[in-house]
């Protein structure tokens, strides 16, 4: 009888422990997902008023230092006009700029590697050129989390199946 009690209490845990991984796995993801809007939001509100009133590269130096993000003048024709980080590229093929020139502003959310960098890319379209503000960090993938915590499912619900085959076994 003490073994089944035992049993019971073990089945109990493993029950609990599911639902805290559960609840766990949710609220890393909203959280996740606040942060990167939050992001986003401060970067499109740098980015704009950046647009509105840098005259100037030490003005666009000094809105990079205070977000701690690159800052990217780019004219409607594709030639880079200015660069915080002093490099040049081809940036109209990005989704970010492709909004930015027919909205008046867009943005891009992108993950690369297992434990991800995200960057997240705004763009505001100022007369004849575009301003792009870009800020990375590291995170894990929205994927990961979730192939984490079905792996834990699954090994707590098969472990939560043998206890309860080995208390219906000793119920007999």
């Amino acid at each position: 009888m003490k073994s089944m009690y035992r049993r019971i209490i073990v089945v109990a845990s493993v029950f609990v422990l599911v639902i805290v991984t559960v609840a766990s796995f949710f609220s890393i993801r909203i959280t996740m997902q606040e942060e990167q809007g939050a992001l986003c939001e401060q970067l499109m509100q740098a980015a704009r008023y950046a647009a509105r009133s840098a005259k100037k590269e030490e003005d666009l130096d000094h809105i990079a230092a205070l977000m701690g993000a690159r800052v990217t003048r780019i004219s409607l024709a594709g030639e880079v006009l200015y660069d915080s980080g002093g490099q040049s590229g081809y940036y109209l093929d990005q989704p970010d700029v492709i909004r930015a020139i027919s909205t008046g502003a867009g943005e891009e959310i992108s993950f690369t590697g297992r434990l991800a960098q995200m960057q997240v890319a705004v763009s505001v379209r100022q007369g004849d050129s575009i301003l792009r503000l870009t800020k990375s960090q590291t995170v894990f993938r929205n994927g990961d989390w979730g192939l984490f915590a079905a792996l834990c499912v699954i090994a707590l619900f098969v472990m939560l199946i043998v206890q309860l085959r080995y208390i219906a076994n000793h119920a007999r």
